[in-house]
């Protein structure tokens, strides 16, 4: 039989059961469905509670008849309730004006959730963060008191436009307004079709060994050769290994020095030995970049189906890294940081590793590092 669902939001779907089918079946079907998990669920029916015991037709409830939900006080809503929620879905499901109090039970508690915050609205995360009721009510004040001020300014712009529409600048000014509306329509689209455009995407590490130390290595079929940074390569022993005639400058959104290049090492990846080159580079992100010489090399596919890499050459298949699992660094999206020159700014969000060169003290040639 169908019956439809309905929650205190005002969502409401609708569910095929069977009269034999029992409450706590359907209870469980509801928390896949609507997101409310099972402990959470107060079931009405005709104004009378829902006995957990029991099936469909014992309680009474018969083909097209509506159930409420109702969501224990102090449990939580229905997309937070979900480990796998995106930000959007979760400021989505707490409505339109969520209080402080909302956001530090559903938002703050999850380590995920808070990182994208903190790239996408950073003020009202570090407000999160303080835990402090008051200075989130503030912050949410302040960005609802920018978005009146920004409408009030459209609103004069228009009045200054109807007045002479006719005008050089008024003109560029309406094309200019039209354009704006296509983007956010464009992105509005976007939003409700491909939401998964908007999270975060995780670039892929694997689990490596350098000279005895475990690594975790950011597989990049875009740069051109296999890189490791200062650190890395002292804490792995390979400085005494660095040929310093191969020194030059990597230049990508910042810099950052090459420092020289150790031409042969054993690296470890799975179960097999692999010997590799590595461009030793002065910077603070990633220890070890996987790059396209080694890849190129060992005939890898990255198979993102699988969610691994194989290595043609060796028989091998390694696990890419879970979210969890990944540096603080790749967590944070701050893989490519310069030693010297910070990145600012919205264009400083991605690898900074394009563009780069070295000398070649044979030829005098320059190499790129990435792609």
């Amino acid at each position: 039989m169908r019956i439809t669902l309905a929650t205190e939001d005002g969502s409401a779907t609708t569910i095929e059961v069977g009269q034999d089918e029992t409450v706590e079946n359907v209870k469980a079907l509801i928390e896949v469905e609507m997101g409310i998990p099972v402990n959470s669920q107060l079931l009405t029916h005709n104004g009378q509670a829902v006995p957990d015991a029991g099936n469909m037709a014992s309680t009474g409830i018969n083909e097209n008849d509506l159930i409420f939900i109702a969501v224990k006080p102090n449990a939580p809503s229905q997309v937070p309730g979900s480990a796998n929620a995106s930000l959007n879905d979760v400021i989505i499901s707490l409505g339109p004006s969520p209080t402080p109090e909302m956001l530090l039970q559903t938002i703050a508690p999850n380590d995920r959730l808070m990182r994208e915050l903190r790239h996408y609205n950073p003020d009202l995360a570090e407000s999160l963060s303080s835990g402090d009721v008051v200075k989130i009510r503030t912050t949410i004040m302040m960005q609802e008191l920018s978005q009146h001020k920004i409408k009030y300014e459209r609103e004069q712009e228009d009045r200054a436009l109807m007045d002479n529409p006719f005008d050089e600048e008024a003109q560029k000014r309406i094309e200019e307004r039209i354009r704006k509306e296509n983007v956010e329509q464009n992105m509005k689209l976007a939003m409700e079709e491909m939401p998964e455009a908007f999270s975060r995407v995780f670039m892929l590490y694997i689990k490596v060994e350098v000279n005895g130390h475990k690594l975790k290595a950011f597989v990049d079929s875009g740069a051109q050769m296999t890189i490791m940074n200062q650190a890395c390569a002292e804490k792995t022993g390979m400085m005494r290994l660095l040929d310093t005639r191969f020194q030059g400058m990597a230049r990508g959104v910042g810099t950052a020095k090459i420092l020289g290049k150790v031409h042969m090492a054993q690296l470890k990846i799975g179960n097999s030995f692999f010997g590799c080159s590595f461009t030793v580079m002065e910077s603070q992100g990633v220890d070890l970049l996987f790059g396209l010489d080694m890849l190129r090399r060992h005939q890898c596919c990255i198979d993102l189906a699988r969610g691994a890499l194989r290595i043609g050459s060796a028989g091998e298949e390694v696990s890419f890294l879970a979210e969890h699992e990944l540096p603080e660094e790749a967590q944070e999206g701050k893989e490519f940081e310069p030693a010297e020159e910070k990145r600012g700014g919205d264009e400083s969000k991605g690898g900074s590793k394009e563009d780069s060169k070295m000398d070649d003290p044979s030829s005098g040639g320059g190499a790129a590092a990435g792609g």
